[in-house]
């Protein structure tokens, strides 16, 4: 007789066979949505920590605060930097539409000048003071390393200004040769300038000159023993006395204003 061998499942009907499938396939599914659940929010709990380090924080203050100066304090400085270069431009250019004046009549008794009435032109007659002179040391002319003869001249009346005749190209620190103004009477014209602020490095002497690091008269009236002017005259081109007459400053307002 043969025996019949009966499969595990021989004596279960079809529907528990398939409530069994089932059952395996929904398990399957209910594991890979939950594992695909914590890994959502194991990212959004990143993404959030992130959000909320220190790191970051300081960075989006950084930037803040870095926006709130831009606009409350470097764009007026920028639009003041450029109402300033306006005015200087418009005082240029009437200093030059008037007619040259003699020196007096802009610069007051004790040789300084007004603000409005800087880059005027005026007209003095005297004699320089060539034994006096110094030079300003280190400061570019249009990017090209200089240095400036400052020659005190004194006036008919006894007055003496100090006058910038120019500059003269240099190797570096090395000083250049310069001539020397001339010592007779003469009458020149040049620009009203005025009086640049005490800098902060001293004076020095090399070369046989007493050289300074800005225009200012009280300290190149100590370096040469002589009672200055408040103010200064700027040597115009063609004048007797002039090395390199310095440039006028390009009437335009320049390219700052993109930073405003």
């Amino acid at each position: 007789m043969e025996s019949k061998v009966t499969s595990p499942d021989s004596g279960r009907s079809d529907s528990t066979r398939d409530r069994s499938t089932r059952n395996r396939y929904s398990g399957g599914g209910s594991t890979a949505a939950a594992e695909k659940h914590r890994t959502g929010t194991k990212t959004k709990g990143k993404g959030l920590k992130a959000f909320l380090s220190p790191g970051w924080f300081l960075s989006a203050v950084s930037i803040i605060i870095f926006s709130y100066a831009a606009f409350t304090m470097l764009a007026p400085w920028q639009l003041n930097k450029d109402e300033d270069i306006t005015q200087r431009n418009v005082q240029i250019q009437e200093g030059y539409d008037r007619d040259v004046v003699p020196y007096s009549e802009v610069f007051n008794e004790d040789g300084s000048v007004a603000p409005e009435n800087e880059w005027f032109r005026v007209s003095l007659t005297g004699q320089y003071l060539p034994d006096h002179e110094a030079l300003l040391r280190l400061r570019p002319v249009e990017t090209t390393p200089a240095f400036q003869s400052l020659t005190p001249f004194q006036l008919e009346d006894g007055r003496v200004v100090l006058i910038n005749r120019g500059f003269m190209v240099s190797q570096g620190t090395i000083v250049p040769e310069i001539d020397p103004a001339p010592s007779t009477p003469v009458t020149i014209v040049g620009l009203a300038r005025r009086n640049e602020i005490l800098p902060d490095k001293q004076p020095l002497e090399d070369s046989g000159y007493q050289q300074v690091y800005g225009i200012n008269t009280d300290q190149v009236g100590e370096v040469t023993g002589l009672e200055l002017g408040e103010d200064y005259v700027q040597l115009l081109e063609d004048q007797p006395g002039e090395v390199n007459a310095m440039p006028i400053p390009q009437l335009d307002r320049g390219s700052h204003l993109s930073y405003g």
